[in-house]
């Protein structure tokens, strides 16, 4: 791995080409089997997390456009949620969007349901 590092530190042609071949011989010598199974656990990391992130946006959005049982699902899955701040981020949210001003009881809302599903 760090040899990989050591050809970005060259600035001669011929010693970046020899670091390539070096690496290419090393690359054919590995177990390919081993490099493709770290990949796709990082890629399938990856879309989980996008997944997650996009369903704590589907629920901030369902709950900004007054969807009243998306708020009883948040109670619902997540117990120790502070009742009071949290119906107050929905509420400030709500009236933000309605007057047209920027998100930012929304994003606030959105860190808040993040850090509960975390």
């Amino acid at each position: 791995m760090t040899r990989y590092f050591f050809y970005k530190t060259l600035t001669k042609h011929e010693a970046k080409r020899r670091q390539m071949q070096l690496i290419g011989k090393l690359m054919r010598e590995a177990d390919v089997s081993a490099i493709r199974e770290l990949v796709e656990g990082i890629d399938e990391a990856h879309t989980i997390g996008t997944r997650a992130f996009h369903a704590v946006e589907h629920l901030r959005d369902r709950l900004v456009e007054g969807d009243d049982a998306a708020v009883d699902e948040v109670f619902e899955q997540y117990p120790d949620v502070d009742g009071q701040h949290f119906r107050q981020l929905v509420r400030n949210a709500r009236l933000e969007k309605s007057k047209g001003k920027p998100p930012k009881a929304s994003r606030a809302l959105f860190r808040m349901l993040r850090e509960l599903a975390e």
